[in-house]
């Protein structure tokens, strides 16, 4: 969560940060309500197992995009030129 805050910093103009910040912390904040009730109903439907299973599923599917789905940029000093 720091990398992507400190990427986001570096990405916003001054001006809109504290705009794009509260953005994000309200969106962050609605997908973990939505989760809960969520996994609540789902709790509720198929049983308290159901949920781990999901949550594993997308745990997994979460890794598989970020290992292998993401853009090849090398290592992080490379995009601004400071690797060496």
């Amino acid at each position: 969560m720091i990398a992507y805050q400190s990427t986001l910093q570096s990405a916003v103009v001054a001006d809109l940060r504290g705009r794009v910040f509260a953005l994000y912390d309200v969106l962050w904040n609605a997908a973990r309500l939505l989760s809960l009730g969520l996994g609540g109903l789902l709790a509720d439907t198929l049983g308290v197992r159901a949920v781990y299973a999901v949550g594993g599923v997308l745990l997994l599917t979460a890794f598989g995009v970020g290992w292998w789905g993401g853009p090849d940029r090398g290592r992080a000093g490379d995009r601004y030129g400071t690797a060496g």
